[in-house]
């Protein structure tokens, strides 16, 4: 059990939100003396996102972003992902750039 309280003790979390859609993280072990860094990819939900955070999505943009805002306003949640297709100006080959920022709840 004292290995356990040890190698706890010595790890070191630390997380730095790069932007909505990355999170870096890196921690350290005092046993190992080895740094460890790792990204995570956290997708936006385009039912709940706001608009800020949607401009936050790489290559959606403002004007997209705002469309997808307000089509959900007049049309209500989206069912999957693939349903942007129906927002002006999000034809499938955006659809593909984007896609792995998205998700749909």
């Amino acid at each position: 059990m004292s290995k356990l309280k040890t190698t706890l003790a010595g790890l070191c979390l630390s997380v730095t939100l790069v932007t909505p859609i990355y999170a870096a993280a890196s921690w350290y072990s005092s046993e190992t003396g080895i740094e460890k860094k790792t990204e995570v990819s956290l997708r936006v939900d385009i039912n709940t996102a706001d608009l800020p955070t949607l401009i936050s999505v790489k290559h959606l943009g403002k004007a997209r972003a705002k469309a997808i805002v307000d089509y959900r306003a007049e049309q209500g949640k989206f069912k999957t992902v693939y349903d942007l297709t129906k927002v002006q100006g999000i034809s499938k080959s955006i659809l593909k750039k984007i896609f792995p920022y998205l998700t749909a709840s």
